[in-house]
């Protein structure tokens, strides 16, 4: 059996006011499983799992921009490994600046 993963990913913008920007992001990973006993397994393996873990991603964003060259933007990502009973510690929080030269 093959290794196959599934997903996807959209987003949503919004411009409230000159040189202020709003974003949301939403993706998604999900992953095959393995093939079962009695199959060729992969060496490491555990046959009739899945070979790596589904991951949600929920992202929102808040720009300005300084100049028409310039945008500043801050990010928050949350991401949640499905399947865990304790999800990692692996939102992010960034803060961006965007120049064009």
């Amino acid at each position: 059996a093959d290794l196959e993963a599934a997903g996807f990913s959209a987003e949503l913008r919004f411009v409230p006011a000159a040189r202020f920007s709003l974003a949301a992001r939403v993706g998604a990973i999900s992953f095959n499983e393995l093939p079962g006993e009695g199959d060729a397994g992969y060496y490491g393996t555990i046959p009739g799992t899945s070979w790596d873990r589904d991951v949600l991603r929920i992202e929102g964003a808040a720009g300005y921009r300084i100049s028409r060259e310039v945008l500043v933007k801050g990010v928050y990502q949350h991401v949640n490994t499905v399947g865990l009973r304790i999800d990692p510690e692996d939102d992010t929080v960034a803060l961006q600046i965007v120049a064009i030269f």
